[in-house]
C-alpha cells in the first residue's frame, strides 16, 4: 500500500489518496475504487 499526497492542483481539491501497488503490472490503483 502506498499513499500519493496531493498538494496542488489547478481544478480540484488537494488532499491524500491510498493506492495498492500491483507488482504483476507494475502499477498502482485507487483502493477506493477496488
Amino acid at each position: 500500500m502506498a499513499e500519493a499526497i496531493i498538494g496542488k492542483q489547478r481544478n480540484g481539491p488537494t488532499g491524500t489518496v491510498k493506492l495498492a501497488y500491483i507488482d504483476k503490472y507494475t502499477r498502482f490503483e485507487n483502493l477506493e475504487k477496488r
